[in-house]
C-alpha cells in the first residue's frame, strides 16, 4: 500500500500527547487529515513506500525518454546513411557509363 503526503507529529497547545497528521494536495488545495496513533506506524510505511514507486517512476521514464531520443537519432543517422550511399552509387554509376564531368 501506499499513500502521497507528509506524515507530521503535531504538539497541541493543552495536550501530554502529540498528535499526528497527513498533509496532501488535492485538487490544488492543501488538505490534512488526523491519523490516529494506532495507524501512525503503517501510515510511515505507506509515505516511505509512495515516495520509493516515486522515483522508481522517475527512473523509468527517464529511459523511457532516452529511448526515445536515441530512436529519433538512430532514424536521422540512417537516413544520412541512406542518403550517402544513393549519391555515392549514382557517381559511380555515372563514372562506369562515362558520363562523368572532369573539371
Amino acid at each position: 500500500m501506499f499513500i502521497e503526503g507528509t506524515l507530521s507529529k503535531v504538539q497541541r497547545q493543552g495536550r501530554k500527547q502529540p498528535s499526528w497528521q497527513l498533509t496532501f494536495k488535492q485538487d490544488g488545495k492543501t488538505r490534512t487529515v488526523y491519523v490516529p496513533v494506532a495507524l501512525v506506524p503503517e501510515v510511515t510505511l505507506w509515505v516511505e513506500e509512495f515516495k520509493r514507486l516515486k522515483e522508481l517512476i522517475h527512473k523509468v521514464s527517464t529511459q523511457n525518454l532516452s529511448i526515445i531520443r536515441d530512436h529519433g537519432a538512430v532514424r536521422r543517422a540512417e537516413n544520412r546513411a541512406r542518403l550517402l550511399s544513393a549519391s555515392d552509387s549514382a557517381s559511380t554509376c555515372a563514372e562506369s557509363s562515362g558520363t562523368v564531368s572532369r573539371s
